[in-house]
């Protein structure tokens, strides 16, 4: 998490504060970060680009109160609320983390939120856009929330206020940025990591990822449904999530080793291992990216997030001269709105600049 705070020097009666944080690809031991899972273990990677939130504010005059107006550019959709009794209708997730920060009386605040990403991508973007807007508006008065926080407040508005789904990976990944290794030890408690690898591992790594979006946005659907009734079920001793609690220890190994193409082969064995839960988590269209990555000489290939029909999927490139350039080629040969996502690794987590309110109850 990056943060170019700067000293306050007095209340100010407008401003603007921007954050930025990334999605994930690639989320080996996904589905274990969760309460049906109990405990977990995830190896994720941060890229950008992710999540944006430009936050505008301004003192009312005269007095009248909160006013919140989100501009939701992804869906070309503006409107205001009272961020004390939220709608939420429109943008549930947003309005919901509007309500979830206590936004000071008598200003009238503006978050314009976006992300490059296609709606719907799986990187876990919904995530990110939260955790931006967090940072973007713990920065209005004036911004003490430690990293730790911001990924927890993020997670409560889902689970909490919303009752909704959702594992701690995205959340944390979004704020810390990087390579991070998350230990569940007890959901939603986890220990993070940072994995450094050397500045070589990592620029191959960055050279031959790929993400590809699968030409239409996933959704929750009754396959995730059915497959968390079996899953918590069967409790913490669910064979395939046993199995997909192993991959992210030999995952971390084999990039602090440099060993990408056994890296790339714990992806694969993580893909299997979502195919087990439910063959269709992977879908026909991830099959057919996954048959052509394969024959090109990928090592690696991994549906991102829980799986199903649509969102994406990450590839490891072979390690040959133009082995990565071949693939996307061929890859935008496939038709059916089926296309390689430019990506980089993202080291930074979450970034927010811009001076906020100065904070009266610490002094002002």
């Amino acid at each position: 998490m990056h943060d170019s705070r700067p000293s306050p020097v007095g209340k100010r009666d407008a401003g603007v504060i921007i954050s930025r944080a990334p999605v994930r690809i690639n989320d080996l031991g996904g589905w274990t970060d969760t309460w049906f899972s109990g405990t977990g273990k995830v190896l994720s990677t941060a890229v950008s680009p992710g999540a944006a939130c430009h936050l505008s504010f301004a003192a009312c005059r005269p007095p009248r109160g909160k006013r919140f107006t989100l501009d939701v550019r992804n869906f070309d959709c503006r409107y205001s609320f009272d961020p004390d009794n939220p709608p939420l209708d429109r943008h549930p997730l947003l309005e919901a983390t509007a309500a979830s920060m206590d936004v000071p009386p008598d200003i009238a605040v503006e978050a314009s939120v976006s992300s490059e990403l296609p709606p719907g991508c799986g990187t876990g973007t919904s995530a990110s856009v939260v955790v931006a807007l967090i940072g973007a508006l713990d920065r209005l008065t004036p911004g003490t929330t430690e990293a730790d926080a911001v990924w927890r407040a993020a997670h409560r508005v889902e689970t909490d206020m919303l009752g909704w789904e959702s594992g701690v990976q995205d959340q944390v990944t979004a704020v810390y940025g990087g390579i991070c290794f998350i230990d569940v030890h007890r959901y939603p408690e986890a220990r993070i990591c940072r994995l450094v690898p050397g500045k070589e591992i990592a620029g191959e790594l960055e050279r031959r990822l790929v993400l590809v979006f699968l030409g239409e946005g996933h959704q929750s659907s009754e396959v995730h449904r059915d497959v968390i009734a079996r899953i918590s079920g069967e409790g913490e001793d669910c064979p395939a999530l046993a199995e997909l609690r192993e991959i992210p220890p030999m995952a971390r190994e084999a990039l602090e080793e440099g060993d990408l193409t056994r890296f790339g082969a714990l992806m694969s064995r993580n893909n299997e291992c979502q195919r087990s839960l439910d063959n269709e988590l992977i879908s026909p269209e991830a099959d057919r990216v996954i048959a052509l990555a394969r024959g090109l000489g990928a090592p690696g290939w991994k549906v991102n997030g829980a799986g199903g029909r649509g969102g994406s999927l990450t590839l490891l490139a072979g390690d040959g001269p133009g082995a990565r350039d071949e693939l996307v080629r061929e890859l935008r040969r496939l038709g059916e709105g089926i296309r390689d996502i430019p990506v980089k690794l993202n080291h930074e987590g979450l970034a927010v600049r811009g001076e906020g309110l100065w904070n009266p109850r610490e002094g002002g």
